[in-house]
């Protein structure tokens, strides 16, 4: 078998910078008188300034991350005494947690009790508002009611029969026994006034309340305020003392200067518990008669 000869070939010049794909043609007259290594060296001395500027940009990336790393450790550096702090509270996070858990269970349950405590004292304080409400509202009406009675009585009772005496007296001072009949008469409705008023009383002491018998009496400032004032002599006003006195409406020893014989407005009591007494709570407005 006969083999062939191997054929040496010459190596292939480097291309230029420029285009390393493109194929260089050179002439006849290049290879021969040398035009073609000085195209090499020119390609090569290109390649080569594209290479260091390549190992500067390289350089300067390398420099980069040198700093950043110089700065990165300089951080860790100085930061790693907070980062290890950190990490240890971070570790006593789950015990604090739960602790914190149990306190905000204390208080939770605190205030759950305080609640419950509250909502009680709420319920009890409406039902005492709305009891007080309706005994108010009872107490109004009952006073109403009361004084309408009372009011009634008076006017058609007593106020006019005692106009009646006062006229007869004034003038008519001799006929005593037609003014002893009126003030018997005036006597007896006083009686049954002062009886009606005990049974208005009764029911009004349930609201710790009573109406104040003050028509035909003898003036008293601290329960009765004066509307109007009538006078007369002192002679009829001594008589009509004398008359009342042995009927008995008045003691014989009591000193009377003025005496009620009108009423617009009633007096209201209440009594006080702490003082254990009865206490005026509205005065009376009243017509009085003064001697002159």
């Amino acid at each position: 078998m006969n083999m062939k000869p191997m054929q040496k070939t010459a190596i292939k010049p480097i291309p230029a910078a420029k285009n390393f794909n493109t194929a260089h043609k050179s002439s006849l007259l290049a290879r021969l008188f040398g035009f073609e290594s000085q195209n090499v060296v020119s390609a090569l001395r290109a390649e080569n300034q594209e290479l260091i500027l390549m190992n500067q940009r390289n350089m300067e990336s390398i420099k980069s991350l040198s700093d950043q790393l110089a700065e990165s450790l300089s951080f860790q550096q100085n930061n790693i005494q907070a980062i290890s702090d950190r990490l240890k509270i971070m570790e006593n996070i789950p015990e604090k947690q739960e602790a914190l858990h149990q306190k905000i269970m204390d208080s939770f349950d605190r205030a759950t009790f305080f609640i419950q405590n509250a909502s009680q004292d709420l319920i009890q304080t409406k039902s005492a508002m709305l009891s007080t409400q309706n005994d108010y509202m009872e107490c109004s009406g009952a006073i109403e009611i009361a004084e309408f009675m009372r009011n009634f009585l008076m006017s058609n009772l007593l106020a006019k029969q005692i106009r009646i005496v006062l006229q007869t007296i004034m003038e008519d001072k001799l006929n005593t026994k037609d003014t002893e009949i009126h003030l018997m008469k005036l006597q007896k409705n006083l009686q049954i006034v002062q009886h009606q008023a005990a049974q208005i009383n009764f029911k009004l002491e349930k609201y710790n309340l009573k109406i104040e018998d003050s028509i035909w009496k003898s003036y008293a400032p601290d329960l009765q305020t004066a509307e109007v004032t009538e006078n007369c002599s002192s002679e009829e006003f001594f008589i009509i003392l004398k008359l009342c006195q042995k009927l008995g409406i008045f003691d014989e020893g009591e000193k009377i200067k003025s005496l009620v014989i009108g009423e617009t407005l009633p007096a209201i009591s209440f009594f006080n518990k702490d003082k254990g007494a009865w206490v005026v709570k509205r005065r009376a407005k009243v017509v009085i008669l003064k001697p002159t």
